[in-house]
């Protein structure tokens, strides 16, 4: 939309952002790399001092040299798996009683090793019940903001956290909106807030589709830097898009702290292959989670992923299938007709009922027949030409938008009852078009601080900053009517295939052959 229009060059810097290459690991927990020959390649130069490793040589030993031999075989194990798969574990330090939630993940020909400090037990608590409980509840759910208010009121329970909230993804902008959340009382609601797409940019999204967890334990926290830095086998720097420890980008770590959120969690919602959503989590205060709780969340938001594609659908089919009965009482009731833009006409009620419209005009550059609101006469015509050039140029045959004051900006104020228009191109002699109008309809937008001022650069260097407020900031939408959608678009390509392209084509053949008998000598 053109109110929220960032700098180019700004959100391009956001998109370029490599985040799979930051060369560090939270500094709670640490990191190994090793090779097919068991061997140690690279850590996180905190390793030692997080698994009380003392001062031995860590780098190029075996690792049953540094981890506990059964330990070593189980991952041995795993390594030799196909398809491998990430996977978590638990781990008893060989010196001292600490325990460690481990995460193995790959890195092109190398596997990485992952250390967390286990701070609570790591038995699934009461996951059954937590689990059954939420499967109970999401079969009463009959919406999608049903179903994720459930989503986020468990996730919230198991992880203990301020907020929970489901953000929706609204392509093709990308930006987001809360559709449901659950929280403490007294911590600030984003419901039916949106957020612009640089908040989470491309690179993000991307690594969401192949990484659906992430964990930001505390985002003031430290990192701890990973040596050598780059991966022998490439000389590039060590590729963690499946680690779960890699360090945060600094764009994001002052969007959390702009936002007062120290710790954050987000699991992906993946539908039919694309980022639908993300199960947002927000602490106030650093946190961490076991992975066996990660997994109970991980569990339900593969439910709402599985769910909401059969809801969508659902809706989807319902809504089509309304709508095609409609249309096919409109082309029958015009197919009786002898005059097919006549009778076509004399549908207008169900016409509009049928396109959520307020008006129908049947025009050319001479005549024009109405029904509803439609513009004024010469604004009609003027419309139409331009229409129908566009249409021409575009080598289109249905043209569809719901501002027209993007196309006609000197007449904004004239097009309140026609901002968004659905054309068919005729093809008749006169070159007519069907053209179907929608009202304007003004809306109030909330979104979670000024979208204006997503990006900001405060120093010098140009760099790129996060918006430092996250107040509730609105955007009046004006001169726009409801989009259309692509069931109508569908049907008015259907509806021009079958009244236009066929019955109005063959009567015209018929017409002219007409003519052309009159004209002929007897």
């Amino acid at each position: 939309m053109p109110e929220i229009s960032l700098r180019i060059g700004d959100l391009q810097e956001c998109n370029n952002e490599q985040i799979h290459l930051s060369g560090a690991v939270q500094g709670h927990g640490a990191l190994m790399m090793f090779s097919a020959d068991e061997r140690i390649q690279a850590i996180s130069k905190n390793v030692a001092a997080v698994l009380d490793l003392g001062q031995r040589n860590i780098l190029g030993a075996k690792l049953s040299h540094v981890l506990p031999e059964e330990f070593v075989q189980n991952i041995l194990a795993l390594q030799k798996q196909h398809p491998w798969r990430s996977k978590g574990m638990y781990l008893t330090t060989p010196i001292g009683k600490s325990k460690f939630d481990v995460y193995m993940f790959s890195s092109g020909n190398y596997f990485g090793l992952e250390f967390e400090p286990l701070r609570e037990s790591a038995e699934f608590f009461e996951s059954q019940n937590v689990l059954q409980d939420f499967m109970a509840e999401v079969k009463e759910a009959r919406t999608v903001v049903d179903l994720t208010s459930v989503a986020c009121r468990y996730i919230r329970q198991v992880a203990g956290i301020d907020r929970v909230m489901m953000y929706r993804f609204l392509p093709p902008s990308w930006h987001g909106e809360v559709i449901a959340e659950d929280r403490v009382m007294g911590s600030h609601s984003f419901l039916y807030h949106r957020f612009p797409s640089s908040d989470i940019p491309k690179p993000a999204r991307d690594l969401y589709l192949r990484n659906k967890v992430r964990l930001i334990t505390d985002s003031q926290g430290h990192i701890s830097a990973i040596e050598p830095k780059e991966n022998p086998e490439t000389g590039k720097v060590w590729d963690l898009s499946d680690s779960r420890l890699r360090s945060v980008s600094p764009i994001h770590i002052e969007y959390l702290k702009n936002m007062g959120v120290a710790g954050s969690m987000s699991f992906a919602v993946i539908v039919k292959g694309s980022l639908w959503g993300l199960i947002a989590c927000h602490s106030s205060k650093p946190f961490t989670m076991t992975n066996a709780h990660r997994a109970i969340c991980c569990a339900i938001a593969d439910v709402v992923s599985s769910q909401a594609t059969l809801m969508e659908d659902l809706e989807g089919h319902l809504l089509r299938s309304s709508f095609d009965a409609r249309l096919r009482k409109i082309i029958e009731m015009t197919l009786i007709s002898k005059d097919i833009l006549g009778g076509l006409l004399k549908q207008h009620a169900l016409l509009m009922e049928t396109f959520n419209a307020t008006g129908v005009a049947i025009c050319n550059a001479q005549t024009q027949d109405i029904s509803g609101l439609v513009p004024a006469g010469s604004l009609l015509k003027d419309l139409y030409a331009k229409i129908i050039d566009e249409m021409k140029k575009t080598e289109k045959e249905v043209f569809a938008i719901n501002s027209l004051t993007t196309i006609m900006p000197d007449i904004a104020s004239k097009l309140k009852m026609a901002c968004g228009v659905l054309a068919v191109r005729i093809h008749d002699k006169e070159d007519s078009l069907l053209m179907i109008f929608r009202p304007e309809q003004v809306r109030m937008i909330t979104w979670g601080g000024d979208p204006v001022k997503s990006l900001e650069k405060k120093n010098f260097s140009g760099q790129i900053n996060p918006r430092a407020s996250f107040e509730s900031w609105q955007e009046k939408i004006e001169n726009q009517s409801i989009p259309w959608s692509s069931h109508e678009l569908d049907g008015v390509s259907f509806m021009k295939e079958v009244l236009f392209d066929s019955a109005l084509v063959k009567k015209g053949a018929i017409d002219m052959l007409t003519e052309s008998l009159k004209g002929r000598p007897s």
